[in-house]
């Protein structure tokens, strides 16, 4: 099976959860976005900037599942780290 089956067997999969009604911009890490304008982009074409700007990570579970096809396809493609944890002092 080739990667590109698998990341398709995700969007399928994931497919059936819709996009948080109560979704949160961060206005430091996304200033130039709101949750109308994630809400209204194609899963596909949300951005990595866009899915941190969500703090998609700390979603709850289903909202999660809503953008994990996406961030596993993001992932697959970057090859630096996708996310800076930083811990403050």
């Amino acid at each position: 099976m080739r990667l590109s089956d698998s990341v398709e067997r995700n969007y399928r999969q994931f497919a059936a959860y819709p996009c948080p009604a109560d979704l949160w911009v961060c206005e430091q890490c996304g200033p130039q976005w709101s949750a109308a304008d994630i809400r209204a982009t194609p899963l596909r074409s949300l951005s990595l900037p866009q899915l941190v700007a969500v703090h998609v990570m700390s979603l709850d579970d289903n909202a999660l599942r809503r953008f994990f096809p996406r961030l596993m396809e993001l992932m697959l493609q970057t090859p630096s780290p996708v996310f800076d944890f930083r811990l403050a002092a």
